[in-house]
């Protein structure tokens, strides 16, 4: 009876020393990685500190755990007040491309002073494609930095949504910055309206820059409307007639003509 009670008592021990091995350092370890910070928050941290090509190396890495990040990068972006390190995580945002920023992307604009991040938000907003941003897209071609302005007629002929195209053609007579509106003309011919292509023939009367006419010619192009053919067939002949002596304007010539024909043929097609 003695053996047998000390053989159970050792069995118990053995059991309880069994479960203490087994277990314990499993809680423990579970609970160490609950205090450890995720590959996220650990790249967002070495974001901070980069430089030069090192913040492009760890964009890449932020932007590969793609939705993962998100979360981590919106809580960064509402705690940075640096400026790099924040167009740095918009930018990023942009290039994953969640629609779970959006809502934090169109309030970040509201009252942000500097030029820079507003631009990279409205960039971001062109590469998420999330209808909800539309109203901050539309405000953006009001900005008064030029840049802000491109970026955000660019991001709504990504929007693909027509009802962008009143307010793009509502700024573009007033515009003076030629890059904004060749993104205006990009965007009128992303959206593909027919009811645009009069503005854009008025565009290309009253517009003398070659390169700004090739814009308006591509999106007419874009667009496929009959009715264009023969405005475009018109404006052809025009450039056929010029006999430039510089060497450089006659090539000019010859690559707007070329832009002319793509643009029939591809109007033909759709015809």
């Amino acid at each position: 009876m003695f053996i047998f009670k000390h053989y159970i008592m050792g069995r118990v021990f053995l059991l309880i020393i069994l479960f203490l091995f087994c277990f314990v350092p499993l809680t423990f370890s579970e609970d160490s990685k609950m205090d450890m910070p995720s590959e996220s928050e650990t790249l967002i941290k070495q974001l901070e500190l980069s430089k030069g090509q090192e913040i492009l190396v760890t964009s890449d890495r932020l932007v590969s755990l793609g939705e993962d990040a998100v979360t981590y990068l919106l809580k960064s972006l509402t705690e940075a007040s640096e400026v790099r390190l924040k167009g740095a995580l918009i930018f990023i945002l942009g290039r994953i491309g969640s629609k779970e920023a959006t809502v934090a992307l169109t309030e970040a604009i509201k009252d942000e002073k500097n030029a820079y991040i507003r631009r990279n938000i409205i960039e971001a907003l062109g590469k998420i494609q999330d209808v909800r941003s539309f109203d901050v897209l539309v405000k953006g071609l009001s900005d008064q930095n030029a840049i802000v302005r491109e970026r955000a007629a660019r991001a709504l002929g990504n929007l693909a949504n027509k009802e962008a195209i009143t307010s793009l053609i509502a700024v573009l007579s007033g515009e003076k910055d030629e890059r904004v509106k060749i993104a205006i003309i990009n965007a009128l011919g992303v959206l593909k309206d027919k009811e645009t292509v009069n503005v854009l023939f008025k565009e290309l009367a009253s517009q003398e820059d070659l390169t700004y006419k090739n814009e308006v010619v591509i999106a007419i192009g874009e667009i496929g409307d009959p009715s264009a053919l023969p405005v475009l067939i018109s404006y052809k002949d025009k450039l056929s007639q010029y006999k430039p002596k510089e060497a450089m304007v006659l090539f000019q010539i010859k690559e707007a003509i070329k832009i002319v024909d793509t643009a029939i043929k591809k109007i033909e097609t759709v015809k």
